[in-house]
């Protein structure tokens, strides 16, 4: 699926809420089969305030080396550990309770576990070091870190498989995010978070706070 602000009729004729809606509500059933879905968000906060994130197992938050970029991991993180926490979405804006009612099903059903953060386009030690010690101050340690990779734009803009570009040591952080993934996985399925804590989705609906909206 496509999904963008440009319709085919032209300007305002395309809306990005309704692919979110899809994404937020998804919920794909294959017997005992595994599978994976990868699901690539556009930048920013917008998928995250129409409660997409309820309907994902993880996130993995790229980080540039800017301000708001670190804001941004800061902002999803919180997400995250609000929606585990059992906490009820905000509901103040919505006027009929069937309404109010899928929007509780939704967060007490929600599977997410974790928030991984990725550091991409690093030019070099020092812009590293900052970043580490900038997402630090607010609580996060990312998994890997991506240099600066002139070939990985050029493979982007030639349409070739990115992972024939890629230095080694983009593909060694990649790798790590795959393996820390894989073991929030099974710590979820165990009820578990990614660093052994009792996630909220462990706990019965009926037992968990009802903290009110906001």
């Amino acid at each position: 699926m496509i999904a963008g602000k440009m319709g085919r009729d032209g300007p305002g004729s395309g809306c990005d809420g309704p692919i979110s809606k899809i994404v937020r509500d998804l919920r794909i059933v294959d017997g005992d089969r595994p599978f994976l879905t990868l699901i690539d968000f556009k930048a920013g906060l917008e998928d995250v305030a129409r409660g997409v994130i309820v309907g994902l197992d993880q996130l993995v938050v790229i980080v540039d080396p800017t301000s708001a970029s670190v804001q941004l991991a800061a902002d999803m993180a919180a997400s995250v550990r609000l929606l585990r926490s059992g906490i009820r979405p905000a509901t103040r804006h919505l006027d009929r309770p069937d309404l109010v009612d899928i929007a509780d099903r939704n967060f007490a059903r929600a599977r997410t576990s974790d928030c991984f953060v990725l550091l991409n386009r690093i030019s070099g030690p020092r812009v590293e070091r900052k970043l580490r010690k900038r997402l630090g101050e607010v609580g996060i340690e990312p998994v890997g870190s991506i240099p600066t990779e002139p070939r990985i734009a050029e493979a982007w803009l030639d349409g070739a498989p990115v992972s024939v570009s890629m230095p080694s040591r983009a593909i060694d952080a990649i790798d790590g995010l795959i393996a820390r993934m894989e073991t929030s996985a099974a710590h979820r399925d165990l009820g578990l978070s990614a660093d052994g804590i009792e996630s909220a989705s462990a706990v019965p609906s009926e037992e968990r706070s009802a903290s009110p909206g906001c």
